[in-house]
């Protein structure tokens, strides 16, 4: 039997029930919630208000015995069979999808503008840092620049930095994301940078996984992403309440 792990990334405590294939993994340097943590052997936890999600998953890739397939998932944000929080992927249906799929992502987030608009208009970016991403990939990478400018022009993303895959293909992930991102740290500036802005190298990942699956051309099964925070279940209640009330008036 294969073996699955999906590591649960937190810097809170996890309040829903998981089953012993999640992993729970601590980033950054806050106080101790007394899960696995990101700040051992070989990591770079110092760089997570910068790298966000992607601290935990350096820490996997440089310490852990990874198994056959691996996943990153959220203290908040799980894959579900519907976008209600209460049918969380489980191993086997997660080796009967690998039978014919050879990545799990998060269903397409539709955008009202392109990618490229899409990272800076919202405060959360700069556009010169997709400008100087493009610089990297051309050096390092020129192969996958085609598609890189493809996305950019799309209105749609896989988003969250959330997956389940193969572990060759995490290890391959994860030396061409870390390398890119190296390079385009060296290129970077984030002294008049918002605390927002300097996530950068976490935002830039979520576009960067599109180009990576993309370009080695693995064939995606798209999965719901439910919120535990904030389900399509309590909005619907919410709303439910609010008319209730109106007509009571």
């Amino acid at each position: 039997m294969k073996n699955v792990n999906i590591f649960v990334i937190a810097h809170k405590k996890i309040k829903e029930k998981i089953s012993d294939i999640y992993i729970p993994l601590q980033v950054g340097n806050g106080e101790d919630l007394g899960y696995l943590r990101d700040n051992t052997g070989n990591n770079i936890t110092e760089k997570n208000s910068n790298y966000c999600e992607l601290t935990g998953i350096y820490w996997v890739w440089k310490n852990y015995n990874i198994p056959d397939y691996i996943g990153i998932c959220h203290y908040r944000r799980f894959f579900e069979k519907s976008c209600i929080n209460q049918n969380k992927i489980k191993k086997e249906e997660i080796l009967k999808i690998f039978k014919d799929y050879d990545i799990i992502l998060p269903n397409k987030l539709m955008l009202k503008t392109d990618v490229y608009k899409f990272y800076f208009m919202h405060g959360e970016g700069k556009e010169k840092d997709l400008k100087t991403t493009r610089e990297v990939i051309k050096e390092l990478y020129p192969t996958y620049l085609e598609n890189f400018d493809n996305i950019m022009k799309r209105k749609y993303g896989h988003y969250f930095n959330m997956f389940i895959m193969k572990k060759e293909d995490f290890c391959k992930y994860c030396e061409w994301l870390f390398k890119i991102l190296a390079k385009l740290e060296e290129k970077t500036d984030l002294s008049n940078y918002t605390k927002q802005q300097a996530r950068i190298y976490g935002y830039i990942s979520e576009i960067l996984m599109n180009v990576w699956v993309e370009n080695n051309n693995l064939k995606i099964k798209e999965y719901y992403v439910a919120k535990t925070d904030e389900t399509l279940y309590k909005k619907v209640k919410k709303e439910l309440k609010q008319k209730l009330k109106k007509l009571l008036l």
